[in-house]
């Protein structure tokens, strides 16, 4: 059986006195736990609805007998980075048991940086030779994208506690939270697509 975070910090709660655990940091702590057990990899993920932008809605439900990968996405570097990848595994697995939703913060303002950005501009860091033109493409995403500015939007990454970027959420076909975190649950679930749909 292996040995978690949650499991030591379960372990680190248990050891404080009845005293502390009735103080506010014990309370607060105790919902922490609570929280971060609720979605734990291999639990089952809770139920969620997000508001896509081109007007409609999904939730859980609607994932059933499919993969889900939520990336969370924006004007990072890491993302940036990854996105090629990303869009590379929706083309290979879209329409073969994978969907992907996009969640940032706002589309409009990421299209607003992108249009002030100079033709030909680079960002030498993760060798992108032409910032414009990565940014531009992440504005043309495949898939439905979500914006963190709806509240039902945010109430989901809140359950989820997503944060960061680029951060990943991967659901497997029965709702179980199969991966959660920055790039190694992105290539979790890609190593786990070509374990169960083929290469």
């Amino acid at each position: 059986m292996s040995y978690t975070p949650i499991d030591e910090a379960k372990k680190d709660y248990d050891a404080y006195s009845p005293e502390v655990k009735e103080s506010y940091y014990g309370k607060a702590s105790a919902e922490l736990l609570s929280r971060l057990e609720a979605i734990a990899v291999g639990r089952q993920a809770p139920d969620f609805t997000l508001s896509l932008t081109d007007g409609t809605t999904v939730s859980k439900d609607d994932f059933k007998g499919k993969y889900l990968l939520i990336y969370h996405w924006g004007m990072c570097p890491g993302s940036m980075q990854i996105d090629p990848e990303v869009r590379a595994l929706y083309g290979k697995y879209n329409g073969k048991g994978l969907s992907v939703i996009g969640l940032t913060e706002s589309i409009d303002e990421f299209r607003n940086f992108a249009e002030g950005i100079p033709e030909g501009s680079s960002s030498l860091s993760i060798g992108i030779d032409d910032l414009k033109a990565r940014v531009t493409e992440m504005l043309n995403h495949p898939w439905k994208e979500a914006e963190t500015g709806h509240p039902e939007n945010q109430k989901t990454a809140d359950t989820f506690m997503i944060s960061g970027l680029p951060y990943f959420l991967f659901i497997g076909p029965d709702g179980t939270i199969l991966a959660k975190d920055f790039q190694p649950a992105f290539y979790h679930a890609k190593e786990t697509l070509q374990k169960t749909v083929g290469k």
